[in-house]
């Protein structure tokens, strides 16, 4: 009964991520791209926090991993990371209209605190509600919803962006994002799991020395990571192709804007594209995910994945960019599901906090580079040229996914 109960909490709270998703997350770009922003100021949205968070996960998962109720950990840090969300929905009654990419950037790189500690507790929750042979079913179901909230979020807030004045328009859907985060938080509460064990005596440095502490915990570190072969592989192979997929991100909103001169309304409809894509591809891959093994579906959805910018890059008009989302939604998508899932049984569940924060440091590695790499390409040829190039490059780089073990028709590969 836990375990039902689990995951119908875990799908409402999925669904309530998707008006996030459809929010914030999706329209800050376009928001300081209107502000005249630079393809660097854009950039550094995803870069900056990725640089803080580089240094902060690997102590975030050793102090993650003291917490035995992880469910209340994650709830917490939820909160925490969408107070810069409400702030920034006030901003514009205080600040400068020019001064508010910077605000914007600083208070996104806030937001990487909480989320060190927030992304290592929801993989360890989740690690141990659900067993591994139905982690694919559960995430396609609970992806899907969440396309099905964006995709209805993304093109009513479009909508909403062009009926109201500016900036008072970004600031509502700024605000009830902050709001949709407070729900997630209130419903992901409800889920039950086991306490992880304390920690013991013994695990705790008796020297006085906190050089000598910090060296021991180190080296413990670096012991069990290298005690998971599998996990290790995983990370290698899968980095240069993270790195790619995020090279052209701070480059969509201003080629979209600037190029294109395309509507909020649009950008909407292209995000309702999106997601809905998303919302077929999760329940789709996750499907294939236990017939053809996630290596195969990685291949595929990199694919799909690696043709949208070089599709984006070619489009003529605006009006095009509403088709050309559906390819990656349906690559994104695949793209999600094969990596989740590959991570999450390539390491134990009670040492999840530990894996969850490395798994995390690559993620956000990927996340610093690659958009400033697209920025770098981007002033040296042009937007249009950039996104052509670059979708050669993800192309390219998912020659590495060779380097992941074959996983079996209908079961995940047991971790080595």
């Amino acid at each position: 009964m836990t375990q039902a109960s689990n995951i119908r909490w875990l799908y409402a709270s999925t669904a309530t991520f998707g008006v996030i998703q459809g929010g914030a997350t999706a329209y800050l770009p376009v928001f300081l791209a209107r502000l005249g922003a630079s393809a660097f100021e854009i950039g550094l949205l995803t870069a900056a926090p990725a640089l803080l968070s580089m240094v902060i996960l690997i102590p975030s998962g050793l102090v993650a991993e003291r917490f035995r109720d992880q469910v209340r950990l994650r709830v917490w840090t939820e909160v925490a990371i969408y107070v810069p969300t409400l702030i920034l929905a006030l901003c514009p009654f205080f600040v400068p209209l020019e001064a508010l990419p910077a605000v914007a950037i600083v208070l996104c790189t806030i937001q990487a605190i909480p989320m060190a500690l927030e992304t290592s507790a929801f993989l360890t929750v989740f690690a141990q509600a659900f067993p591994p042979d139905r982690i694919a079913h559960i995430n396609g179901v609970r992806w899907a919803l969440m396309g099905l909230t964006a995709a209805a979020s993304v093109a009513v807030f479009g909508r909403s962006l062009d009926l109201l004045p500016f900036p008072l328009n970004y600031q509502i859907v700024f605000g009830l994002t902050w709001a949709a985060g407070m729900c997630n938080a209130a419903l992901f509460a409800r889920i039950r799991v086991p306490l992880l064990p304390g920690t013991r005596v013994s695990d705790t440095p008796r020297t006085s020395s906190l050089v000598v502490a910090v060296a021991s915990r180190v080296r413990a570190y670096g012991r069990s990571v290298m005690g998971q072969p599998a996990f290790v592989r995983y990370l290698f192979a899968t980095l240069p192709f993270r790195i790619a997929l995020m090279m052209p991100e701070a480059l969509y909103s201003l080629f979209w804007v600037n190029s294109l001169e395309a509507s909020d309304s649009l950008i909407g409809l292209r995000g309702t594209a999106v997601f809905a894509a998303q919302l077929i591809g999760f329940v789709s891959w996750g499907r294939l995910a236990n017939r053809l093994g996630h290596r195969r579906v990685l291949f595929m959805s990199a694919i799909l994945a690696g043709l949208y910018p070089i599709c984006t890059g070619l489009a003529p008009k605006a009006a095009w960019l509403v088709l050309i989302a559906v390819i990656w939604g349906l690559g994104y998508s695949g793209i999600r599901i094969a990596l989740f899932d590959m991570m999450i049984v390539s390491v134990p569940a009670e040492m999840m906090p530990r894996f969850a924060s490395l798994y995390s440091l690559a993620e956000r590695f990927a996340m610093f580079v690659g958009p400033l790499l697209g920025v770098a390409l981007s002033q040296a040829t042009s937007l249009r040229s950039a996104l052509l190039a670059i979708g050669a490059i993800q192309l390219a780089a998912s020659a590495a996914f060779f380097l992941l073990p074959r996983t079996q028709r209908g079961e995940h590969e047991a971790p080595t």
